[in-house]
């Protein structure tokens, strides 16, 4: 078999496009700049039940498992069907690639890929995405998920060639959990620089979130908080996922359905023309690696109120960047929206100064070249 000079990686992902949310798009935004790079990029991703597909995006070539996605795991957690992966990975086998990377120790997908590299004895490079233990409102589930992250979990952060953390706090968790030297590379995020939130005091008021409907996103604490900020601020949710109905059931006890509107799933485009007109974004977050979501409301100049977990203050580094909170405080989400809305000067102030620090920092050209230097450099895995 002729070898070829140029590098191949085959990433394993529990999601990816059609799928949306910060996951993916971190995923697809490194593939697309390694791939501009000269890399060959492969994909096998988690899909729908009882379709085993095969076909390209963006010149990444994809592989997508079928899979079930239990509606008690949140759909959250998806399981490839055996069969499935049998005749993927037969598919793959017969390839040459250089490097394996997994992504987020806990699902089935990256441990498909530890065991494919390893037995195939290429480097594995993990990225971690995390920065806890996962917290889902299930006290037997948080359980079982802190086992998995001490056996399973332990496995693959000690035995990968390279284990990246996009955090400081994804870093020390690592550690926590058995990695021996993580190394810190942070998402990336693409910074239009003809795009600018508007500040005006045009009414209503729009609060934005954007994010995976689950528990741990501290959403019953933003619709309680709703109750008691003026009529003339509405709150809107985008994104899909199974805590819906519990957040309508407080929504409709509360009588807030003209104060609180859901949005449904948006692509990327979609999103960021509603964040161009809000007025801040708030990401109430119990738990956190490195919130895409707040990248994006900075990439586009919008003042962001958010929790104070995990590598959430990496990026809202100080009081000149953004307001951070505790989570599950419903009167500090008051105060500080309302202190937003009562101040345009601030509002323009912490925005502009979030937009140049994600430009500087958390620019895909930037953090490519980390992934080429720590990851996909013989000398360093070996």
């Amino acid at each position: 078999m002729v070898m070829s000079s140029v590098k191949s990686i085959l990433i394993f992902a529990a999601f990816y496009h059609p799928y949306k949310g910060g996951y993916v798009e971190s995923i697809h935004g490194l593939s697309v700049g390694l791939l501009q790079r000269g890399y060959e990029i492969t994909i096998v991703a988690c899909g729908e039940q009882g379709r085993t597909t095969c076909g390209e995006i963006d010149g990444i070539k994809l592989y997508n498992l079928s899979c079930w996605n239990p509606d008690w795991l949140n759909n959250s957690f998806p399981i490839p069907h055996p069969y499935s992966v049998y005749k993927v990975l037969k598919i793959l086998y017969k390839k040459n690639f250089d490097y394996i990377l997994t992504n987020t120790r806990f699902f089935i997908s990256t441990w498909l890929g530890f065991i494919f590299g390893k037995s195939l004895g290429l480097p594995v490079i993990h990225i971690e995405r995390g920065g806890q233990h996962s917290s889902t409102g299930n006290l037997f589930i948080n359980f079982v998920a802190k086992i998995v992250d001490h056996t399973i979990g332990f496995i693959i952060v000690r035995f990968s060639n390279v284990v990246v953390g996009v955090s400081e706090a994804t870093c020390s968790f690592l550690l926590h959990l058995g990695a021996v030297k993580p190394v810190k590379i942070y998402n990336g995020i693409s910074v239009a620089p003809e795009k600018n939130v508007i500040y005006k005091n045009n009414l209503p008021y729009k609060i934005t979130f954007v994010g995976r409907l689950i528990y741990a996103k501290g959403l019953t604490e933003l619709v309680q908080a709703t109750a008691s900020l003026s009529d003339n601020i509405i709150v809107q949710i985008i994104g899909g996922g199974p805590y819906k109905k519990d957040l309508e059931k407080i929504i409709n006890e509360l009588k807030l359905n003209k104060k609180i509107i859901f949005l449904g799933e948006l692509n990327h485009q979609e999103i960021i023309n509603i964040l161009l007109e809000s007025t801040i974004f708030i990401n109430p977050s119990y738990s956190e690696g490195l919130p895409r979501c707040v990248l994006e409301a900075g990439s586009v100049g919008l003042p962001v109120i958010a929790t104070d977990v995990g590598g959430t203050k990496e990026i809202i580094c100080n009081e000149e960047h953004g307001i951070l909170i505790i989570p599950k405080n419903i009167e500090a989400i008051i105060v500080s929206i309302n202190k937003l809305i009562n101040d345009i000067d601030l509002r323009e102030r912490l925005g502009r100064n979030l937009k140049n620090r994600v430009k500087l920092v958390f620019n895909w050209d930037e953090i490519v070249s980390r992934y080429e230097k720590e990851c996909f450099n013989t000398h360093n895995i070996l």
